[in-house]
């Protein structure tokens, strides 16, 4: 629990990353959570893919744009995405 520094990057192996990917719906707009080698990417609606840092196999940042992303993950797979940007 608690705030994770931010010069905190933890690689993530290929099986790690594979659980995560998927379509995440929100009232905003679906979020595709990709892989692109070795880096999970996100793309929300018509914004451009973005590249996910990874704090943990569930925590990510997205720097460019200041927001947290929060997998939960059941049984080895991914189930739901919370995104916190800019204090919601």
């Amino acid at each position: 629990a608690g705030d994770i520094p931010e010069d905190v990057v933890v690689d993530l192996t290929g099986e790690q990353m594979e659980r995560l990917l998927g379509n995440y719906t929100f009232p905003f707009g679906t979020m595709v959570i990709g892989r692109n080698g070795n880096i999970v990417t996100g793309k929300l609606g018509t914004q451009p893919v973005l590249d996910l840092s990874a704090r943990s196999e569930s925590e990510f940042v997205v720097e460019q744009v200041g927001a947290r992303l929060t997998f939960t993950i059941e049984d080895g797979k991914a189930t739901a995405l919370t995104i916190a940007q800019g204090g919601g």
